[in-house]
C-alpha cells in the first residue's frame, strides 16, 4: 500500500508542476500583451512628436526665407520679392493648418504642479 501512496503523491507532483508551469506561461503571455500595447503608445507619440518637428523645422525655414525676400525688397525695391513672400506666407498657413490637424498626445498626462510641489 505504500507503493501505491508514493505514486499518487508522484502523480500529484507532476501534475502540479505542470499546473504551475501553464499559470507561468500564461503570466508571461499576459505581461507580454500588455507591455506590447504600452509600446506601440509610446511609438506613436514618438512618431506624433517626430511629425511635428519635422513641421516645425518646416515652419522655421519658410519663416527664415520670407524675412530674407522681405529684407531683399527692402535693400532692391523689387516687386518679385513682396510675391515671394506672399507666396511663403501662404505656405506658412498651410503649415499652421496641417499642424492643428495632427492628433495630440494626451493619453499620459504630465503631473500636476501641486503633486510636484509636495515631493
Amino acid at each position: 500500500m505504500s507503493g501505491q501512496r508514493i505514486r499518487i503523491l508522484l502523480t500529484h507532483k507532476i501534475a502540479a508542476i505542470g499546473a504551475i508551469g501553464l499559470l507561468g506561461v500564461a503570466l508571461v503571455g499576459g505581461i507580454y500583451f500588455v507591455k506590447s500595447r504600452t509600446q506601440n503608445s509610446y511609438m506613436l507619440a514618438a512618431d506624433q512628436t517626430h511629425a511635428i518637428s519635422s513641421l516645425n523645422d518646416s515652419l522655421t525655414i519658410k519663416l527664415l526665407e520670407s524675412r530674407r525676400a522681405e529684407k531683399d525688397f527692402l535693400l532692391r525695391n523689387d516687386l518679385k520679392y513682396v510675391e515671394r513672400v506672399r507666396e511663403l506666407a501662404t505656405q506658412v498657413c498651410e503649415s499652421k493648418a496641417m499642424r492643428r490637424a495632427l492628433p495630440t498626445c494626451r493619453s499620459r498626462s504630465a503631473p500636476s504642479a501641486t503633486a510636484s510641489g509636495n515631493m
